[in-house]
This record gives structure tokens, sequence and C-alpha cells, in this order.
């Protein structure tokens, strides 16, 4: 019989999301190694990587109240 996944808290429904981004950023570095880099690094990436999904938004037509 397979094991089933333990449920550790509320699914919210954006985990999955959120850990490909986390992925992402890392690109091909290993979570265990991604620890060590910077924050300053870590922010840049963010911001870069948040610039990218808002300028995809726009050329999408959703502005950023949502609508």
């Amino acid at each position: 019989m397979a094991k089933q996944k333990k449920n550790t808290g509320a699914n919210l429904g954006f985990e999955d999301k959120l850990w490909a981004a986390a992925d992402k950023l890392r690109g091909n570095m290993d979570a265990a190694e991604y620890k060590h880099v910077p924050f300053e690094e870590k922010m840049a990436e963010a911001t870069e990587l948040d610039a990218t999904i808002k300028a995809n938004f726009s050329r999408l037509g959703f502005d950023e109240g949502g609508s």
C-alpha cells in the first residue's frame, strides 16, 4: 500500500507555485547550498523575477490593481 503524503497544515492552493518559484530562483543549485547565498543576492533575484512577472501580467492586459 502506498504511503499518503501527510497533511501538515491548510492547503491554500498556491504552495506548488511558491516551490516552483523558489526552484527557479535557485536555478541548478541544491536547496541545501542555496541557504549560504547572501541575502542581498537572493533579494536581487527576487526583484528581477518580480519585474518579469509584472511585465508578463501587463502584456496580458492586467494592471497592478488586479482587474
